[in-house]
């Protein structure tokens, strides 16, 4: 009898054993608080350029009367060009190393490898270069090519249908036109040409007599609802989809298994987290950080990130920019990114 009881005990433990997770789940819940994010854990976003300025800069000295052409050894043998003031002619090829100790103007399709200037640069349109460095401000007019990366210690101002590489990045605010495609960016701020009109104006709320199915909060197994206007108090933690109304005030952090939609001229006080797609609503912003493992669309006039916050945007996927569009920090689109 005692060897029925024991291994009928046995059977049934066995039986319930694939529920022991759930039930340990359900009452002490893991998974029902935002993620914690450290701003103090971020690789430097001017990694390159710095790298780049430590080799070639002290070498700067060595040429005495200009311009001059040396062979140096960087990672390897290269040969370094240097001017006072350079000027590249439209449609040159130049190989190696090129430094200006002034100013730099590279026009029209030209081609180059490396660049440093210890002024300005111009890169007029359709110019090409594979990395670029500059200890003032950056201009790149409409067409332009990077093959690796380029930095500004002081701004950036990236023209239409430029395609900037690996790693765009400035000291100072980044700004891009239209059709412009990228995947790493840093700036203090990054942004979008503005839209002619920059004010963003928020559709009205209802009016009492006026409510709808997205007036009220909906709750369902796998999506969530908040209405226009709203305020809610605290963190959001959401298994399955999340849609945020226009002018909703979140003060906390959200924390999403399926997309999230925040309406036009919502706010969210802390981080927004999502394993799917997010879209960023007209005028919109998100305070603290932005990271997504879908698609992130920032619409008009959205912003993310603030001063002194510096995570910014990550996304696993790709980003749509639209105009007039304001990101803090980093923005990183792993499998790319476009400016409508």
């Amino acid at each position: 009898m005692a060897e029925t009881l024991l291994l009928g005990g046995a059977f049934l433990g066995l039986l319930l054993l694939p529920f022991l997770p759930g039930v340990i789940e359900w009452k002490r819940p893991s998974d029902d608080e935002p993620l914690a994010v450290r701003q103090d854990n971020a690789k430097d976003p001017r990694f390159f350029a710095i790298a780049f300025k430590a080799m070639l800069v002290p070498l700067l000295d060595q040429a005495i009367e200009l311009p001059a052409i040396l062979e140096v050894q960087l990672r390897r043998r290269e040969r370094l060009e240097v001017h006072d003031e350079l000027l590249v002619p439209a449609k040159e090829r130049r190989r190696g190393i090129l430094a200006a100790k002034s100013n730099a103007v590279i026009e029209t399709a030209a081609k180059l490898d490396e660049v440093y200037a210890a002024g300005n640069v111009t890169m007029e349109t359709r110019a090409r270069v594979r990395a670029l460095a500059c200890e003032g401000s950056l201009s790149v007019d409409s067409g332009c090519k990077v093959g690796r990366w380029i930095d500004a210690e002081t701004t950036v101002t990236i023209g239409k249908n430029c395609d900037l590489g690996v790693s765009a990045s400035s000291g100072g605010p980044l700004e891009l036109d239209v059709g412009c495609t990228f995947q790493r960016l840093w700036g203090l701020p990054i942004t979008t040409r503005p839209v002619v009109d920059e004010g963003y104006a928020i559709a009205p709320l209802a009016r009492a007599g006026e409510v709808g199915l997205h007036d009220s909060v909906v709750w369902g197994r796998d999506w969530l609802s908040i209405p226009a206007g709203m305020t809610v108090d605290r963190d959001i933690v959401v298994h399955g989809d999340l849609e945020i109304g226009r002018a909703c005030v979140i003060r906390g952090s959200i924390k999403a298994h399926g997309t999230v939609d925040l309406g036009e001229g919502a706010q969210v006080q802390g981080n927004l987290i999502s394993r799917k797609a997010v879209t960023v609503g007209s005028g919109a912003s998100v305070n603290g950080n932005l990271f997504a493992e879908g698609d992130v669309t920032l619409s008009t006039g959205a912003k993310v990130g603030r001063p002194g916050r510096f995570k910014g945007l990550y996304t696993s996927a790709t980003v749509l920019l639209q105009p007039g569009v304001t990101v803090f920090g980093w923005l990183v689109a792993e499998r790319g990114g476009k400016v409508r």
